[in-house]
């Protein structure tokens, strides 16, 4: 197998588990079950980032700002969930 392959598989998967996860996280915010607003919104915002990453990989468009751009909504949604990495 070849790298491009792999990438335009990786890509598409990436794409696919974002996007749908970020639509059920985004219906769980529209449920309003939790209280906390950064709560509701890391899960929509880490999903995107992987939808990116994946956009990214698929395209092969290694360009600095797509990546840049997805890495740090991947890293700031994480950060939003993660309860370590929040001060309370």
């Amino acid at each position: 197998m070849d790298i491009g392959l792999i990438q335009t598989i990786t890509g598409i998967v990436l794409i696919i588990v974002g996007l749908v996860a970020a639509n059920s996280a985004w219906n769980v915010f529209n449920n309003r079950a939790y209280s906390r607003s950064a709560e509701k919104l890391a899960p929509v915002i880490f999903n995107l980032g992987v939808a990116i990453v994946g956009i990214v990989l698929l395209f092969r468009w290694f360009d600095l700002w797509p990546l840049l751009i997805g890495l740090i909504l991947l890293l700031f949604g994480y950060m939003m969930r993660n309860p370590l990495a929040r001060n309370r």
